[in-house]
């Protein structure tokens, strides 16, 4: 993660904004050494709001932890289960 100064980041803007279609780069925009905020692209930002609500969703959370244990013990489909017809 690159971190930048507010006066940096204005000061080269079009080439962190060149940088973020190019790359996949996260700015931390810091002001008196304090960060304030971030700047990457948005579907990185979607892909994390995206996370954040998936593990805040507690009927989510609990099939995906049933499906991890099902797994673990071996109780899954086989191929020929899955397409037979």
């Amino acid at each position: 993660m690159n971190a930048m100064s507010v006066s940096d980041v204005i000061e080269n803007l079009p080439d962190i904004l060149e940088t973020l279609e190019d790359e996949d780069s996260v700015f931390t925009i810091t002001r008196n050494g304090r960060a304030v905020g971030i700047l990457m692209r948005p579907e990185k930002y979607d892909a994390l709001l995206e996370t954040m609500e998936i593990l805040g969703d507690k009927e989510i959370m609990t099939a995906l932890e049933t499906s991890r244990t099902d797994f673990k013990n071996g109780n899954v489909f086989g191929h020929q289960e899955v397409w037979q017809e």
